[in-house]
């Protein structure tokens, strides 16, 4: 029964530490944004060490990663270590690579303990995912009502790009959809209708966002859910196509040119006539342009193709709009491909359907946004990975 209740105090201080990581915004509307970011790093640092104290504590050793991500994520790190050792070489900026690069191995070897390890309860893990839900909601409609105006906001004709608690339009609307959707998992497991409540809250948030980082993660994965239960369950099909249709009448309803707005936003995703698009491609170009031009092997300015260096002050540094490109370029042929299946095979082990669905999403992402060094999109990974190896708590 000790053990028991040093494991269940573990995991209510980790899920705790994780909701500062979706606070940046309010720490920067009262105090700064590095504040901000000290708070986010500690809180998945925070939630990382407690996962591995918990199994630690109740089983006395800690599980070894799985085989082959295991072997990607030392190809990965060698690949790493070479480009660090080229930047320093080449006088590059040694602390905006060792930053970036210890991010991108937090990120790694994060996921595969937290897959090999975490055995936080269901309920505990989704006690946290409301919290940050309740927060996520109530900064988001204080400022699509103009209430509130957080850091990191924006003017889309008539519509807030909404920034709320987490200080960034971009990552508001990808940690809505991300959240909402793992909260109707959890409504799938508990049937708890408070939860589902709050979980399309944020769906519907995601969509008011205009955000066009949510709405493929949200879309996306539960298109991705239906096709896969296709075989399995028409009736499943059946009742979240009535959902969904409800959804689209309730935004008709509170706001038809909300709807009308959100629906070109999903549509402007595919046209290359959008100046973001225009934008987002040229970067791309850049990107490759970058790539092609260097090393190959690994990289020799590691960390100059990112945000963080902007962000921190550190140095004038571009990002491509992708994070798989910047892999590239900082890391080489070796680390680029190393990441991609990386991924590939930590998604592959992930059980439930619905979750596996939102982690081909999230991972799809790393595609078109250069999100990998964000700390919300590492929390994100976190509470999926932990929910779908939770433990079933007792009724």
């Amino acid at each position: 029964m000790y053990t028991l209740n040093r494991v269940r105090l573990l995991s209510h201080i980790g899920v705790v530490v994780i909701i500062g990581v979706y606070c940046r915004g309010l720490f920067e509307l009262f105090l700064t944004k590095n504040i901000g970011y000290i708070f986010g790093a500690l809180g998945c640092g925070g939630y990382l060490a407690s996962v591995i104290l918990s199994r630690a504590v109740s089983d006395g050793r800690i599980n070894a990663w799985q085989l082959w991500p295991a072997v990607l994520f030392f190809a990965y790190l060698l690949a790493a270590l070479a480009s660090l050792v080229a930047t320093f070489l080449s006088g590059g900026n040694e602390l905006l690579a060792l930053i970036y690069t210890a991010e991108h191995l937090f990120l790694m070897a994060g996921t595969l303990t937290i897959q090999s390890n975490s055995q936080f309860r269901d309920l505990e893990i989704i006690r946290g995912l409301r919290v940050i839900a309740i927060i996520v909601i109530s900064t988001g409609v204080l400022e699509y009502f103009r209430v509130v105006t957080f850091p990191g906001s924006w003017e889309l004709g008539d519509y807030a790009r909404i920034a709320g608690s987490l200080g960034s339009k971009q990552h508001f609307g990808y940690a809505s959809a991300c959240i909402g959707v793992l909260l109707i998992y959890a409504y799938q497991e508990t049937k708890n209708n408070i939860t589902c409540l709050i979980g399309v809250m944020c769906i519907l948030l995601s969509f008011a966002s205009m955000s066009r980082n949510g709405l493929p993660v949200i879309i996306g994965a539960f298109s991705l859910y239906l096709f896969f239960s296709l075989k399995k369950n028409k009736a499943l099909i059946l009742r979240y196509s009535t959902v969904f249709i409800l959804f689209l009448a309730i935004i008709y309803i509170f706001d038809e040119a909300l709807l009308s707005a959100a629906f070109d936003r999903v549509v402007s995703i595919f046209s290359f006539e959008d100046r973001a698009n225009s934008l987002r491609v040229e970067a791309w170009m850049k990107g490759v342009a970058a790539i092609s031009q260097g090393n190959g092997f690994f990289g020799t300015e590691t960390g100059i193709y990112s945000q963080a260096g902007d962000r921190l002050g550190l140095a004038n540094s571009s990002h491509f709009e992708s994070t798989i490109l910047q892999q590239f370029a900082n890391f080489g042929v070796a680390g680029g491909v190393s990441f991609i299946i990386f991924f590939i095979f930590l998604i592959s082990g992930v059980r439930s359907i619905l979750l596996k669905s939102l982690a081909i999403m999230m991972f799809a992402n790393y595609f078109y946004y250069p999100g990998g060094e964000s700390l919300p999109f590492i929390a994100s990974w976190f509470l999926l990975l932990s929910l779908d190896n939770a433990r079933k708590a007792p009724e």
